[in-house]
């Protein structure tokens, strides 16, 4: 029986993979330390933190939504690829 590899093959597939990990395993720390600073140092309740957080992806849902929809609109769908709302805030590491 051939051995199956569960990573793809060398090639700009296998970089996006990796990228897509680093990114994964490096965004849950963030988000977590981000709220323990939030909540500790800063002094705000968890509430106001969650109720923050919530406000903040429901804004980039819509106005990530809200751009696919005009480019779409405006010039094909294929133009669609580089007109979303970048992935990290201002600011953020990486």
């Amino acid at each position: 029986m051939a051995r199956v590899s569960p990573l793809p093959p060398p090639g700009p597939l296998r970089t996006l993979a990796s990228a897509t990990l680093a990114n994964t395993v490096g965004t849950g720390p963030w988000l977590a330390g981000g709220a323990l600073y939030l909540t500790r140092d800063v002094g705000l309740s968890a509430s106001s933190v969650g109720a923050g957080l919530t406000v903040a992806g429901l804004a980039y849902l819509l106005v990530d939504s809200l751009t696919a929809f005009l480019m779409v609109a405006v010039s094909g769908a294929s133009a669609v690829l580089g007109t979303h709302v970048p992935d990290r805030p201002a600011g953020h590491p990486g």
